[in-house]
């Protein structure tokens, strides 16, 4: 549900369509206006490549973009990899990198970046004035994993400046401390808040994984999980595995 969530902030909340500004202009009798983007032709990055950033690809690629680059902490297994690029279509590519990387290195060249990342002590605070700076100027960033990985001043000035064409979030934090380099959560994101202001921003409040069939497919995935501990066998699904 996040993986469609993130589809939908880029086509119709994020810059590609722009529906308040197409609905001003029609009010006004023009037409042709504005000028929108679509993701035929542009590079991708998936930060965070697990079984979000997965699902995102497998939805992104119907919508041709030249190549997904992909950012993963651990391999792929070979027939893990020959799977996902069975999506591809057209001249899209796939290349996912693994490990430590320097992620500034990739950015100067993408288009759009999708954070679908687990919150973790590398992670956190990355989307910083630095790899805001090494973005392609006018990119457009979407964040539907945890709003303590965006430096939300780093990512106003990078608005205003136009380095960030439209940044969208399903996440909110807030700093504790001008100078704290940790970040306390604060959800609902206040609105009040200059980045939620912003006129090329978009927050929705933390609904991405929330779907009229999402209780229902966790409901199984808890009753499952307990049937194969009782019967002594691994989940299928862990955070701390293996068993």
């Amino acid at each position: 549900y996040s993986s469609a969530h993130s589809i939908l902030c880029l086509f119709r909340l994020c810059g590609l369509r722009r529906p308040a500004l197409a609905q001003k202009v029609f009010e006004d009798g023009r037409l042709g206006e504005p000028l929108t983007r679509q993701i035929l032709g542009k590079r991708v990055m998936i930060l965070g490549f697990g079984s979000v950033g997965q699902e995102i690809f497998k939805r992104i690629v119907g919508f041709s973009p030249s190549e997904i680059i992909a950012l993963k902490n651990s391999q792929l297994l070979p027939d893990e990899l020959e799977e996902l690029r069975g999506y591809l279509g057209g001249s899209s590519t796939l290349t996912v990198k693994t490990g430590e990387q320097d992620i500034e290195d990739l950015l100067c060249d993408v288009d759009i970046v999708i954070i679908s990342s687990t919150l973790t002590e590398s992670t956190r605070g990355v989307v910083n004035r630095s790899f805001c700076t090494a973005l392609k100027p006018g990119a457009v960033v979407v964040n539907i994993a945890r709003g303590q990985i965006v430096e939300n001043e780093a990512m106003c000035e990078a608005l205003n400046s136009g380095q960030v064409g439209f940044f969208a979030s399903d996440v909110g934090c807030t700093l504790n401390g001008a100078r704290n380099p940790h970040f306390s959560v604060s959800e609902p994101f206040p609105p009040s808040d200059p980045l939620a202001l912003h006129p090329n921003t978009l927050f929705t409040p933390h609904n991405g994984g929330i779907a009229d069939v999402s209780y229902h497919n966790m409901g199984e995935i808890v009753a499952d999980t307990a049937i194969r501990i009782s019967n002594n066998e691994p989940p299928a699904i862990s955070v701390n595995g293996p068993f």
